[in-house]
This record gives C-alpha cells, structure tokens and sequence, in this order.
C-alpha cells in the first residue's frame, strides 16, 4: 500500500514538473534548455525515488509486561542484571530482563530450613507420644498386676492375722 502510493506520488510530481518545464518553454517560445534549436541529451541512471513522510511509528502488536510480586524482607527491591535493548525484535520465549536472584534464593533456602526444622518438631513430638504411651502402658500394667495382686492377699485374709488382713483390706482399697 505504501509503496503504491510512493509510486503515484513520483508521478504526479514527475508530471508537474513537466507540466512546468512545457509552460516555461512555450513562455519563451524556445527549446527547454532555453536556445532555439538546441537538442538534450538523455542518459540512463537509477531513479531514486525518496518520500518525506511525518508521523509516528507503532508496534503491530505490543504486550505490556509487568515485574513479579516478591515476598519476603527485602520485597521492594528487583536489582536489574540484564536487560534487552530498546527497539529490539524479540519472540515468544526471548528473555526481555534478568532480575538478580541472590535474595530469592536466600529466602527459599531460609523457608526450607525452617520446614526441615518444623518437620524434625514434629518427629520429635512423635516420638515423645509413643514413648509416654508405652510408659503409661506400662503403669497401666503394674496397676493391675497390684490390684491383681492385692485381690490374692484378701482370699487369704481369712488364714491370717487379724491385723494383716486389715492391712491387706487398705491396701487393695489404696489401688
């Protein structure tokens, strides 16, 4: 489209000035090189053809880009280690900047860490649990086997001495 319109423009112009250069001559009433009976010489060079336009220049298709949302201490900071030219043709997959990674990497290790450590707790509290079940299983355990015990000492109650019975008697009462 543009070049057509170049092309129409060249020949209006090169039919204006001709147009200019007959009504020059015809003014004069002689040759175009103004003497009477003088001949041109015509020799073959390149056109150039060249067109002065104004205006602005776009992008066909433009994408806004926005820079990531950080969290951590240092979140309003984004150090810039490369970034592409102005005006530069890219395509899908072309890095456009590189932002320095140092902060981010430090909080990712600093969240793992931390993860580590909540997973080492809760190991800990665990085994902790088991260890206080088996230990109160085991009083369980003891508890019966004195109540068991305890129960044996009143069937013979009868056989022993008054106060030894009633010392078993509080006994199997304590429990």
């Amino acid at each position: 489209m543009l070049k057509r319109n170049a092309t129409i423009l060249v020949v209006a112009v090169a039919g204006i000035a001709a147009a200019g250069v007959f009504m020059r001559t015809q003014a004069r009433g002689s040759e175009p090189n103004g003497r009477p009976g003088s001949t041109v010489e015509v020799k073959k060079e390149d056109f150039v053809r060249s067109v002065r336009l104004s205006g602005t220049v776009e992008a066909v298709q433009a994408t806004t880009i926005s820079a990531p949302r950080l969290a951590g201490q240092n979140n309003n900071s984004l150090v810039i280690m490369r970034l592409i030219h102005a005006g530069t043709t890219v395509r899908p997959g072309d890095m456009l900047v590189e932002f320095d990674r140092q902060d981010q990497l430090r909080n990712a290790l600093d969240r793992k860490a931390d993860l580590v450590d909540l997973e080492q707790q809760i190991r800990k509290r665990q085994a902790q649990e088991v260890a206080d079940r088996a230990g109160d299983d085991s009083t369980m355990m003891q508890a019966q086997s004195a109540q068991s015990k305890a129960k044996l000492e009143l069937v013979k109650n009868d056989m022993l001495p008054k106060i030894q019975a009633e010392k078993n008697t509080l006994d199997f009462e304590a429990i």
